[in-house]
C-alpha cells in the first residue's frame, strides 16, 4: 500500500512539533508501508498574509496564519500536484489543517495528537484574542474531520463543544 504522508512541517526531522510526524513516520514505514512523503509544504503563501500578522500583533494579538483560506488554498494545491506526480493509495496526515480542504479520490486518514478547540485556553488564552478565532478553527477542523475517510486521536473530541 502507498501512502502519502501529508505534513506542513518537515515530517523527517525529528525536532518537527515534537517529533510526532517523525515517529509516526517511521512506524509507517517499519509496518512496510510505502510512503510518499509529502511534506515540506510550500508556504510562500503566507508573504501575502505579512499585513495581518503585522496588525495582530502590533495588537499584542496572535493569530494563525496557517487556518487563513489562502493558506489552506495553497496546502491544497500543493497536495493535489503531488498527488498527480506520486500516485498514492491513500492520504495520511498528523494535522487536520492541510487536509482541510483536500477533495480527492482517496481515502484520507487523520490521526492526530489535540484538535484547535481542545487547545484554545491551554496557550493562555492566546485564540481567545482572536474575534472568532476559536469558532472559525473549530469550523475548519470539523470540515477536514469531515473529508477524512478515518480520524484517530489521543484528545479529546472535536465533535464536543468545550
Amino acid at each position: 500500500m502507498r501512502v502519502g504522508f501529508v505534513c506542513i512541517q518537515d515530517a523527517s526531522d525529528v525536532t518537527t512539533w515534537s517529533g510526532i510526524p517523525y515517529n509516526v513516520l517511521q512506524r509507517l514505514r517499519a509496518q512496510g508501508m510505502d510512503v510518499e512523503l509529502f511534506s515540506h509544504l510550500g508556504r510562500r503563501s503566507k508573504a501575502a498574509l505579512a499585513p495581518a500578522h503585522l496588525w495582530t500583533r502590533a495588537r499584542k494579538r496572535s493569530a494563525s496564519l496557517d487556518h487563513f483560506p489562502l493558506v489552506l488554498r495553497s496546502y491544497t494545491a500543493q497536495i493535489r500536484a503531488l498527488l498527480r506526480e506520486y500516485p498514492v493509495d491513500v492520504v495520511f496526515s498528523t494535522s487536520t489543517i492541510p487536509i482541510t480542504l483536500i477533495n480527492c479520490p482517496q481515502p484520507i486518514f487523520v490521526w492526530t495528537d489535540a484538535v484547535f478547540h481542545s487547545k484554545v485556553d491551554y496557550f493562555e488564552g492566546s485564540f481567545t484574542r482572536i474575534p472568532s478565532g476559536a469558532a472559525g478553527g473549530r469550523r475548519k477542523q470539523l470540515s477536514a474531520i469531515a473529508r477524512a475517510s478515518s480520524t484517530r486521536r489521543t484528545g479529546p473530541s472535536p465533535l464536543r463543544k468545550s
